[in-house]
């Protein structure tokens, strides 16, 4: 067994690492394994099972949801160990529509993980007749509080009071903690989300 590691140490964020997941995976094929677990993230994970599949080495994915993954043509050697973000997103819809809420808005980091879940919250919003009120990016990372603020304004100004937010854990938790010095927390507000808080 051969142990690499992609996350770059004092990082707050799997984003900026994937130069660390490509090196990473390289030197594993040079050690001459015969497969690879991980890596561990949707944002780095693309990245590093290029290089593996250029070697013909198979990568088990243990935890990446990213929608890329399932493209078997650009990554033949990679096993997907859980669904991709595009049931997830389906899914939470699904879940608005139990419970015949006909109105969201819909937020999403402007990172790949985030993204990801774009196609999936819409073509399941059209399918059950919901309507998105807000369709709203934040970019975290770029000007501190400033990225969650406005987003979060919009989403007040929107009058939803149901919110779907796809996002890392860290995004998300941060999100809803702007949210919170907002006012827009509490049992008035469904807040459904792929993780974190």
């Amino acid at each position: 067994m051969v142990m690499k590691d992609s996350w770059v140490a004092g990082s707050e964020s799997w984003a900026g690492t994937q130069g660390r997941a490509i090196a990473a995976a390289y030197e594993v094929t040079q050690e001459g394994v015969f497969a690879v677990v991980g890596d561990a993230s949707s944002d780095t994970t693309p990245y590093a099972t290029l290089v593996t599949s250029g070697f013909k080495i198979p990568s088990c994915v243990p935890m990446a949801a990213t929608d890329e993954l399932s493209n078997k043509k650009k990554y033949p050697y990679s096993i997907r160990m859980i669904q991709p973000n595009y049931v997830y997103g389906r899914k939470l819809m699904n879940f608005v529509a139990h419970y015949n809420w006909a109105k969201v808005a819909f937020v999403h980091s402007a990172g790949e993980y985030g993204s990801s879940y774009i196609d999936a919250v819409r073509d399941g919003a059209r399918l059950n007749n919901i309507t998105i009120v807000l369709d709203q990016v934040f970019n975290p990372g770029v000007g501190g509080d400033r990225d969650y603020r406005q987003p979060v304004q919009n989403l007040a100004a929107s009058g939803a009071r149901v919110f779907v937010v796809a996002g890392t854990y860290s995004e998300t938790t941060n999100f809803y903690i702007e949210a919170a010095k907002q006012n827009l927390t509490g049992p008035e507000y469904v807040w459904i989300t792929d993780g974190g808080m």
